[in-house]
């Protein structure tokens, strides 16, 4: 929420609202109106505040630059949606968004919500890299972050052209292509930080106090959402099974 006011135009008057989902899967993806999702998987694979800001500030960039009706739209066009579609229409637009929320987050985020053009993904990298540097978040995270999907993605991955997301190598490239003054400079200057300590007593802890599902339960609870934040209300935890 501390990087929501420094998106542009009416984007800060969104109802925004971030999701943890308690899953092992790595993955983070975004819906319409400002609703973001992160997996418990890619949470326990970090290890300060913020590349936590950096994930979210590229997941809220796909809805700034508005890439996810960009997406919806192509989907839809291309029959993936159709029976959605037919499902919400003619409903407003708050209750078509919960309709679609429902959906996609019970099918863990898949299909069309990972399937951004490779030119979103890297547009929506430069985007959360200024909204985390304008609520003092170090910029170097995104790198970190970078490094972490690499190594969760192991070696054995399909050529970069046949993949729906840019490999995390591509991406390092083009953040340390940035000019330098936009980023690199803030690293160490007062206000602008890491934050590993506060990390791991607000979000780290707590998220260990939840018991991890395993493998069959996995299965069986998609969709379970762990910790819910959103701009009116404190952290809230849940253990609903959808």
């Amino acid at each position: 929420m501390r990087m929501v006011p420094h998106t542009e135009a009416e984007n800060p008057s969104l109802p925004w609202e971030f999701t943890l989902l308690d899953s092992p899967v790595i993955n983070a993806f975004a819906l319409p109106g400002g609703k973001v999702f992160m997996s418990r998987g890619l949470a326990e694979k970090m290890t300060n505040e913020a590349q936590l800001a950096g994930v979210l500030g590229h997941e809220i960039g796909h809805v700034t630059a508005e890439h996810v009706p960009e997406r919806i739209q192509t989907a839809t066009n291309a029959g993936l949606l159709g029976s959605l579609a037919s499902a919400i229409a003619g409903l407003g637009e708050s209750a078509a968004i919960q309709q679609m929320t429902e959906a996609v987050v019970g099918y863990g985020g898949q299909g069309f919500l990972l399937s951004f053009g490779r030119g979103q993904e890297l547009e929506a990298d430069m985007l959360g890299m200024r909204y985390m540097s304008r609520a003092g978040d170090d910029p170097v995270a995104q790198r970190q972050e970078m490094a972490i999907l690499a190594e969760a993605a192991g070696v054995r991955r399909a050529p970069e052209f046949l993949s729906t997301h840019p490999h995390p190598e591509s991406r390092i490239n083009q953040i340390n292509e940035l000019p330098s003054s936009d980023y690199a400079a803030l690293t160490g200057t007062p206000g602008v930080g890491l934050y590993e300590s506060r990390f791991r007593q607000r979000f780290l802890n707590p998220i260990a106090s939840v018991p991890a599902p395993t493998a069959s339960e996995h299965g069986e609870r998609r969709g379970v959402v762990a910790f819910a934040w959103c701009g009116v209300c404190n952290p809230t935890v849940s253990e609903t099974v959808e």
